[in-house]
């Protein structure tokens, strides 16, 4: 039938006492509304603001919720995080416009995606639906194109405007949410993406750097280097969502595995690095042997990833492979320091800093609400950007280590050069002493030929003489051709002694 005057009466009554007793409860909690303030860039968390529930079944509707809202309890945490579960957790908090205008505010849920999250105003008493988001929504689907869920909303000046969150997530229920003005919210997210921009373009220039010098230090060292750094690029792009929007953004649900695989090819190309760089095929052929396996298994669960993502005997596994990873590269840094090999302090720096970034992880999981998850990616990608610093350090070492043994080879082979030459000087100058001498002795052979020549002529003409004289005193006959022989002998034997040479 027609609706009376008293049933007008009724309703706004009903309605009067269901937003009474949200108040009621919402005062109990001693919870006041955010103040939204007529300056242009502001920019607050509701953490100070909210009370959260948890629902253990994920089937209560908002209206249920709404109902439990006195078992909502305020935040005890300094995040908002209630760690690994199932359970749906919903959030209530409320905002007063205290500008002097009525103007649209953005509320930031700085999530990139979700298994589900469902956002309602509470008008009259009743949630009105604002947002709801799946995981498998396209990016398209999104009213305001940001690589978070963001929606905004228009409050009157003077008005209280109450909201309840509903969220659900299989990796993560932290979840960081503000609100501000659009122009502050752009701001903000505009500064963090020229933050991972420049670092990521620093990296880029490391990568560029590796190729370069491949030359220089060997294409295997340099490839190692430079996929290192694109695995790293590739990681932050998956983790910040902007692979998500850029390529696949009609299947956001893949950035989950798609993360996975990101840090599964930090740990494959991490772990391979050090192999070149050390060069352990040669000095230790055993940790080579584990370092190339450990790389290959990773390797092979990053292609395997996206297709047994939903497997939990592979995901746990998976899960495990980098941390050990993190494990064998500080190990490694370890051993090339006893093995005092050129670089090894720089490197176990490096290396530390990267276990230190999956320690805090590590710390931010399982003590949920205490540390804040978002840091977590921004330190990873700070260790990163460092820990590349100090590679790039290690190789410049190294490189100055082969140039000075190098140099040391050449000092030694010039030396040894130089010892051969004047060892080919000294040969020489023996060999024109030997030919001097030779030339010398032949001119001296060849002189008493001559002289003896000279001894002999006259000699036959003598003997003949004497000949013809001989009998007239035969003593000094026989003196004089004593003395004729031995002239003759003399001749001879020069003779003899200049046909030998030098050599005889």
């Amino acid at each position: 039938g027609p609706i009376t005057f008293w049933d007008a009466v009724r309703v706004s009554a009903l309605s009067a006492l269901s937003a009474a007793f949200i108040a009621t409860s919402t005062s109990a909690q001693g919870l006041t509304p955010l103040s939204l303030t007529d300056d242009p860039q502001v920019y607050q968390s509701i953490n100070p603001y909210l009370s959260a529930w948890r629902d253990p079944s994920a089937k209560l509707s908002a209206g249920d919720a709404l109902q439990s809202l006195a078992d909502f309890e305020p935040l005890t945490t300094r995040y908002m995080a209630f760690g690994l579960t199932r359970d749906r957790i919903w959030v209530h908090w409320s905002a007063r416009n205290d500008s002097t205008t009525r103007q649209r505010w953005r509320v930031d849920m700085k999530r990139q995606y979700m298994e589900e999250l469902d956002l309602y105003q509470i008008e009259d008493g009743k949630p009105v639906l604002l947002l709801s988001h799946r995981q498998g929504d396209a990016f398209s689907q999104r009213e305001i194109p940001s690589r978070f869920l963001q929606k905004d909303v228009i409050i009157a000046p003077g008005e209280t405007a109450q909201f309840l969150l509903g969220y659900r997530s299989t990796t993560s229920t932290f979840l960081k949410v503000a609100m501000g003005t659009s122009d502050a919210v752009s701001e903000v997210h505009t500064s963090e993406q020229a933050i991972d921009f420049a670092m990521n373009g620093a990296l880029g220039t490391m990568i560029f750097f590796a190729l370069l010098m491949i030359p220089v230090i060997g294409w295997r060292l340099g490839w190692a280097f430079a996929l290192y750094i694109l695995a790293g690029i590739f990681y932050v792009a998956v983790a910040d969502s902007y692979a998500m929007r850029a390529l696949w953004p009609n299947s956001p649900w893949l950035s989950e595995p798609m993360n996975l695989s990101a840090v599964l090819m930090m740990a494959m190309t991490g772990v391979h690095f050090p192999r070149v760089l050390f060069g352990l095929k040669n000095s230790a052929p055993k940790l080579d042997l584990l370092l190339g396996g450990y790389a290959a298994l990773a390797g092979v669960c990053a292609l395997l990833t996206p297709i047994l993502f939903t497997q939990r005997w592979f995901m746990v596994p998976a899960y495990l492979i980098t941390p050990i990873a993190t494990v064998l590269v500080v190990a490694t840094g370890i051993f090339a320091i006893r093995r005092k090999m050129v670089g090894a302090r720089i490197y176990i720096f490096g290396a530390l800093l990267v276990f230190s970034s999956f320690a805090y992880a590590v710390l931010a999981h399982f003590w949920p609400g205490r540390f804040d998850l978002d840091n977590t990616l921004d330190y990873g990608h700070f260790t990163l950007f460092t820990e590349c610093i100090a590679f790039a350090t290690v190789i410049l070492l190294r490189l100055m280590a082969l140039r000075d043994e190098r140099d040391g080879a050449m000092h030694i082979e010039i030396a040894v050069t130089l010892e051969k030459l004047a060892l080919n000087d000294r040969l020489l100058a023996s060999q024109r002493e030997y030919s001097q001498a030779r030339d010398l002795a032949d001119l001296r052979g060849q002189r008493l030929s001559e002289l003896s020549h000279d001894i002999r002529q006259p000699l036959g003409a003598l003997r003949i003489a004497m000949s013809k004289l001989r009998g007239l005193n035969d003593d000094q006959s026989g003196q004089i051709d004593a003395a004729f022989d031995y002239l003759a002998s003399i001749a001879n034997d020069q003779s003899g002694k200049s046909g030998s040479g030098p050599d005889g």
